[in-house]
């Protein structure tokens, strides 16, 4: 795949990324590895998992109930932190409360609770250009620059969106791949110690 095409494959992947709805359909298949998990990455601060982020962002509280309620019209067994969670909702609701947290009427687009799913698409998106036979980074000063995250940046930078630089995709790019390990790394741990992955 040359430059140009890897850009064009990128805008089409990002063009609605500010789309907190229809992003939050795409992200409820990563409710299983991400309900729970709760980790420290290189350093950076704690990061709570996506059940403790729902209590306070609209967006976790979406994806995950997608989540939950394609489990319950598959009758697929849904895990004990998403059955907990569930069940949290539904006293809440039944109490006359509302589970759902609402937004703040002042808020706006781009704001710091709502932009994890958008940092999540554009690994995906880098990701999905390294499948495609482009280098993810590239050194500081190469002779050109072509890498997926380069890619990725002209394509929000086309599409008037950010971080549209390089620096920008790539930082965004190493913090996602390196949460997605080590949820990957838990999950395949569990299941070779023979427990529920998801408990």
């Amino acid at each position: 795949m040359n430059f140009d095409g890897a850009v064009a494959l990128a805008m089409e992947d990002l063009t609605n990324i500010d789309n907190l709805s229809t992003s939050a359909h795409q992200a409820s298949y990563h409710v299983e590895q991400m309900a729970d998990l709760s980790i420290d990455i290189d350093g950076h601060p704690y990061e709570p998992s996506w059940i403790e982020k729902s209590a306070f962002y609209t967006w976790y509280w979406d994806a995950i109930s997608l989540h939950c309620i394609r489990l319950l019209q598959s009758d697929a067994d849904i895990s004990p932190p998403l059955r907990k969670w569930l069940a949290d909702v539904l006293s809440t609701e039944l109490a006359g409360e509302r589970s759902r947290p609402k937004a703040a009427p002042n808020e706006t687009k781009g704001r710091k609770e709502d932009r994890s799913h958008k940092d999540m698409r554009i690994w995906l998106a880098v990701e999905k250009l390294v499948t495609s036979g482009l280098t993810a980074m590239r050194n500081d000063e190469p002779p050109n620059h072509h890498s997926a995250c380069d890619a990725v940046a002209k394509a929000l930078a086309k599409l008037g969106k950010s971080p549209n630089s390089y620096d920008g995709v790539k930082t965004i790019y190493k913090r996602e791949k390196a949460f997605n390990a080590a949820s990957h790394a838990r999950f395949l741990a569990a299941i070779d110690a023979g427990e529920y992955p998801f408990d």
